[in-house]
């Protein structure tokens, strides 16, 4: 039924669709994209309620089940398209930043349609009088609350990211990726610490009235050695449900709850049952092996993503032509990325953790089992639930075993009890399994981040020893560095998306290497290597690395180059920075404290004579930027070289942010007053360009032959 994992999967599509800045068939206004949604919407009420209505004349809950599990994936299909083909999470924002309430909203209101059209059917199946408002809620209550309040609070530590520019100043130094990969983790965990102070007053939770039963179940937990905050009433409404549940990871934060109907309905014995049932989760630590499970999967999806998706990708080449779908390479490799991202979430949720979660149920019915102290109530209690919940014994389900097979294996080990031995051995191999499996993902994911990994690497020799592994680069870096970026453009287009962030990280280790240092040792501020390496900057131009923040940088890095790292831009190099401007512009719209693309685009406008604009740009760089030196300014923590280094940086980009600005300003003026502003006598553009160097190589011959890369 509804619940976590389609949650999961539409989680997945809405994060990865984001990096599909141009969707299948998109839809670019608003009331498109809204009619859209609201037609589809729509069109499965009626279809759903006429489906509910046949499922509710057979009257039988298998058909139920399999009903809805034909529906999640048909919405999740849907849902897919939405955000692929018409682009919902490309313009879902607000503000200019992208909210995952937002991208969801879609998906969240087609379950609540097929809920509601459902309804009928659950009436006649469950024999309970379910209004339709009431299932949805119930829904809702059960299946994603808990997810859907952690991720308001990460949208709103990205609103907060985006307007104080934390994730530049935080997330974009050599350790950044890390840093934000570990910080993460440690929210999540701390998140759902806490979790159960909103889930208890949105689910109406109230403390159970003293009283005898109080008592003994108090005492119970005193037995099973498990501390609790409180026992709690757990209020539905719509319909009759027979449930309990234990949340809170912490014994100061941790609460048994128990609907209404189960406390009424069954017997005491059963009761004590159940209540040991859930004392057995947090005395065995399930709560934290979820946890774990969780996080493993996340650091797994992000190490193999995508190289799984590298695979599918040729699949997905000649799939898409059959199929009369026409998409860029950048389209092709994000489905691919999609796809893997499914299907590496369904192994891992649906099978993998389906067995975790059965074994920790078990051990579980074992708690309750000794709690009661004969397996036998706690197999009575198991059959009351499911004979007062209109639930088939053999009924099954992805995270328990059925009914019928949680009895059996309870009467198993009152004839043996050396079952239950063997059982607490294997979840205690599980849990084990999973903390050496978190730690080997955690240094697997370190490793690769590491930036001191590429940064102590010399580019150039490291692009030797790729040109010697293909040799097509080395052609293609030929081609580039005389002039000719398309066949370069070529090659990345034939890469994966990892081999096109580490060439960009390359190019962009070789352009600082160029700079070289001054005689204190710190790197000069000198731009012409951005200009000299523009042919392979430019091949970015035509396909993206994947990864919006790279791309971006990537457009910054040759849009600056063009007009800042030469005295004299060509036209074309001109053109090519007029073009990159508006997605700098639009960057901007989400992240107005960035000050270098703010320089960025001020330089453009200035080379194209627009010195108004420059104006406005360089106003802002400057606003900007004494902002964001007020934040830096107490880096207590940073060496004494850090803290002089950065204070020669901040020093430097003032003073020439400052002359950028005051040289706008004159031309600004002079225009004003009738000069055009092709006229020979208007100030230049302040410029880095450092002290006279040599070139790479003379001209007419490509570095690569120059340094010997090539035979």
């Amino acid at each position: 039924m509804f619940g976590l994992l389609p949650l999961l999967f539409a989680l997945t599509i809405a994060e990865i669709s984001t990096l599909a800045e141009a969707p299948f068939a998109p839809l670019t206004t608003w009331p498109h994209l809204l009619g859209a949604v609201g037609a589809s919407l729509l069109a499965w009420l009626v279809l759903g309620e006429i489906a509910a209505r046949v499922l509710a004349t057979r009257g039988e809950r298998r058909w139920l089940s399999r009903w809805d599990w034909v529906v999640q994936g048909l919405v999740l299909g849907w849902y897919a398209w939405v955000c692929f083909g018409w682009g919902w999470s490309t313009n879902a924002k607000i503000g200019g930043i992208r909210f995952f309430l937002v991208a969801l909203a879609p998906w969240v209101l087609m379950q609540a349609v097929h809920w509601w059209t459902l309804t009928v059917a659950v009436r006649r199946v469950s024999n309970h009088h379910w209004s339709r408002v009431g299932l949805i809620i119930q829904q809702f209550r059960f299946g994603t609350l808990p997810m859907l309040l952690i991720l308001p609070v990460f949208d709103i530590g990205k609103f907060i990211a985006v307007q104080y520019d934390l994730e530049r100043l935080w997330f974009s130094g050599p350790w950044g990726a890390l840093l934000a990969v570990y910080c993460a983790q440690g929210v999540m965990v701390l998140l759902l610490l806490i979790l159960p102070l909103a889930l208890l007053p949105l689910w109406g939770a109230q403390r159970m009235p003293p009283g005898e039963m109080q008592r003994l179940m108090l005492r119970a937990c005193e037995r099973l050695g498990v501390r609790v905050a409180g026992l709690m009433r757990w209020p539905m409404s719509g319909g009759r449900v027979y449930n309990a549940a234990v949340i809170g990871m912490v014994p100061r934060l941790r609460y048994v709850l128990f609907t209404d109907d189960l406390m009424r309905d069954l017997p005491a014995p059963q009761v004590m049952a159940v209540l040991g049932h859930e004392l057995g989760h947090a005395r065995h630590g399930h709560l934290w092996m979820y946890v774990l499970f969780a996080n493993a999967g996340l650091l797994l999806s992000f190490l193999l993503r995508e190289p799984f998706a590298v695979m599918l990708v040729p699949w997905f080449e000649r799939l898409l032509p059959a199929l009369g779908v026409t998409a860029v390479t950048d389209q092709v490799h994000i489905l691919a990325q999609a796809t893997a991202a499914l299907l590496m979430m369904a192994v891992m949720w649906r099978l993998a953790f389906g067995v975790l979660s059965r074994a920790c149920e078990r051990q579980a019915d074992l708690a309750g089992a000794e709690l009661a102290g004969d397996p036998q109530v706690m197999c009575d209690a198991l059959k009351s639930v499911a004979h007062l919940s209109g639930q088939r014994e053999d009924e099954p389900s992805w995270r328990h075993y059925s009914i019928a097979q949680r009895v059996a294996f309870l009467q198993a080990v009152r004839q043996r009890p050396e079952i239950a031995t063997w059982h607490h051995h294997l979840v205690r191999m599980m849990r084990h399994g999973l903390i050496f499996v978190i730690i080997a993902l955690l240094f697997a994911v370190s490793f690769l981040l590491d930036p001191q990994r590429d940064l102590a690497r010399d580019p150039q020799q490291a692009l030797k020893e790729w040109v010697v592994r293909d040799p097509g680069l080395g052609q293609a870096l030929q081609a580039a560095d005389l002039g000719d970026h398309q066949p370069l453009a070529i090659w990345l287009n034939r890469s994966d998306s990892e081999q096109r962030k580490s060439f960009a990280m390359l190019v962009s280790n070789q352009i600082i290497l160029e700079m070289g240092v001054d005689a204190e040792g710190d790197r000069r501020f000198d731009d012409r290597p951005i200009y000299r390496w523009r042919h392979r900057l430019m091949a970015f131009q035509n396909v993206g690395t994947g990864n919006p923040q790279i791309d971006l940088e990537l457009d910054n890095e040759l849009a600056y180059g063009l007009v800042a790292g030469t005295t004299e831009p060509t036209a074309m190099d001109l053109q090519v920075a007029r073009n990159i401007l508006p997605r700098l512009i639009k960057h901007l719209v989400g992240s107005p404290s960035d000050h270098a693309t703010h320089d960025t685009v001020g330089c453009v406008r200035f080379a194209q004579g627009e010195f108004a604009m420059a104006v406005t740009s360089f106003e802002a760089v400057l606003k900007a930027f004494e902002n964001e030196s007020a934040r830096s300014s107490a880096t207590w923590f940073s060496s004494e070289k850090s803290r002089r280094q950065a204070d020669k940086q901040r020093a430097h980009l003032q003073s020439l942010y400052s002359q950028r600005l005051d040289a706008a300003r004159s031309n600004a003026a002079r225009v004003l007053a009738g000069t055009p502003p092709s006229d020979p006598g208007m100030l230049p553009l302040p410029r880095d360009l450092g002290q006279a160097r040599p070139e790479p190589s003379t001209p007419g011959t490509s570095t690569i032959e120059a340094s010997g890369v090539v035979p």
